[in-house]
């Protein structure tokens, strides 16, 4: 192997572990973008908020933050985390998602959403999703199509 390449190997190492380091987190965790769309009755669900709650992995252990956004006027939201450095992300896994409407919304998440520049729901949305929610997997490399379509009847 001549100088160049060594270099070379190196230059790609330290990108790699760079690359690597990024998409972690110094306590373990995982993250990746998540954002996506909430329709409502066959229409774009505006100023809606949608909370990713990491499922439990045992009795007394939550397996990261969690993650909130809120909906645009074409129902398409991106997460932020709720702690720290408030990235815009996810925990990697298995998440229950709530999806509300101010009526349904407790005054410290409009706060949470407030503080993030994010608007103040408005929109009515079925118990289901905002007291039971549904299941949702965030993958490793995130995603942009988290599509929640609801049904006002459900």
């Amino acid at each position: 192997m001549n100088i160049n390449q060594l270099s070379y190997s190196r230059l790609i190492l330290l990108v790699s572990c760079t690359v690597l380091w990024g998409c972690g987190s110094s306590d373990g965790l995982q993250f990746a973008p998540v954002s996506g769309t909430v329709i409502v009755d066959g229409q774009p669900a505006e100023r809606v908020i949608i909370t990713f709650e990491p499922k439990q992995i045992g009795e007394n252990v939550i397996s990261g933050p969690t993650s909130i956004g809120t909906t645009d006027e074409e129902g398409k939201f991106k997460l932020f985390t709720t702690t720290g450095d408030r990235r815009p992300a996810a925990v990697v896994g298995d998440h229950v998602v709530r999806i509300q409407g101010l009526e349904q919304y407790d005054r410290d998440s409009i706060q949470d959403a407030k503080s993030l520049g994010e608007n103040v729901p408005s929109a009515a949305i079925p118990d289901a999703y905002s007291k039971d929610g549904v299941e949702f997997t965030v993958p490793e490399n995130g995603t942009d199509e988290a599509i929640f379509d609801i049904k006002s009847t459900e």
